[in-house]
């Protein structure tokens, strides 16, 4: 559950403009705020089952769009290599150009 949970806030952080104010605001009490459904319907005046569709319905976009642009998928591959840059660069490239190196690569992350 907590992979999916941090999964969906990366895909709110890089697509939440594609959504209306209700996704979102559903979305950041479910996921980031962790409120039931009882209580985010409570709090948007609608009921536990409204709730439950609209997260369903706003994750189902988020993920849609993700399958289809892959942003999520390419940010993260790309701070995986930088990371593994880093940690080569550390191991291998001598002074002075090691710290400038460093100095490029901290700066992608």
């Amino acid at each position: 559950m907590l992979e999916k949970t941090e999964n969906m806030i990366w895909l709110m952080d890089f697509y939440q403009a594609m959504l209306t104010e209700k996704q979102y605001e559903a979305l950041k009490l479910y996921y980031e705020e962790n409120l039931t459904l009882n209580e985010i319907g409570a709090e948007m005046g609608i009921s536990r089952q409204a709730v439950h569709d609209l997260v369903q319905r706003s994750g189902n976009i988020l993920s849609e769009l993700e399958d289809k642009l892959g942003l999520v998928a390419k940010f993260r591959a790309n701070q995986d290599r930088v990371a593994e840059m880093i940690k080569l660069v550390e191991q291998g490239v001598q002074p002075p150009e090691k710290e400038k190196l460093l100095a490029h690569l901290q700066a992608l992350q």
